[in-house]
């Protein structure tokens, strides 16, 4: 499915955890870890805890599942999800789903969700149109 595939590289140095990931017309490829483009949710910032100085950034898929990006201070998380969304429409940081994505139901409600509308490889690679 990836043979065909031109993939392009995302680079972003200039934080205190610089990151970097692969990414084409369909796909990313993050921590070696493929993801359909059509499946990611969003992408969410969360800070590490209360008293924690590192907000951790990944994605967040349909299917409930979260692929960690990187650990910056606090003060970086607003230039590197700007910089994502200006990059990736799929990343939109819609605070809706940033409120929700703290709580662990809300991934087991996601995987319910993707579950009843693909059950099975052959509709998830339809739906991705792989």
């Amino acid at each position: 499915m990836t043979e065909k595939e031109k993939f392009n590289r995302f680079v972003m140095e200039d934080v205190s955890d610089p990151f970097d990931f692969y990414y084409s017309e369909n796909w990313f490829f993050v921590k070696e870890v493929y993801v359909p483009r059509k499946i990611v949710l969003d992408i969410i910032a969360v800070n590490k805890s209360l008293f924690s100085p590192f907000t951790v950034i990944g994605i967040i898929t349909e299917n409930g599942e979260a692929v960690f990006l990187a650990q910056v201070k606090k003060e970086e998380a607003d230039q590197v999800t700007i910089k994502l969304k200006k990059e990736f429409p799929e990343f939109r940081c819609d605070v809706q789903i940033l409120r929700e994505a703290i709580y662990k139901r809300f991934y087991k409600e996601k995987k319910r969700q993707f579950a009843d509308k693909i059950p099975d490889k052959m509709e998830f690679i339809n739906y991705c149109r792989l």
